[in-house]
């Protein structure tokens, strides 16, 4: 992503997780100093369970994005 210059997730390794239908891996956000405001939009929509991902609607009113 724009905010940290890197994907969340080894590519490779993703690709190979879903092939294999293995869970998920966790995100690995690297250490930044980018806001907790900003970490939590990311994490809210790169969120797997699409019940639980942020909406449009949530995304527009997203504290972060009020700024």
């Amino acid at each position: 992503t724009m905010l940290f210059a890197s994907f969340p997730w080894d590519c490779a390794e993703r690709i190979n997780i879903v092939e294999k239908g293995l869970p998920h891996p966790p995100l690995h956000l690297p250490k930044t100093t980018i806001s907790e405001q900003a970490l939590d939009l990311v994490k809210g929509l790169l969120e797997l369970n699409p019940q639980k991902r942020l909406s449009i609607s949530q995304i527009q009113k997203h504290p972060w994005l009020a700024k």
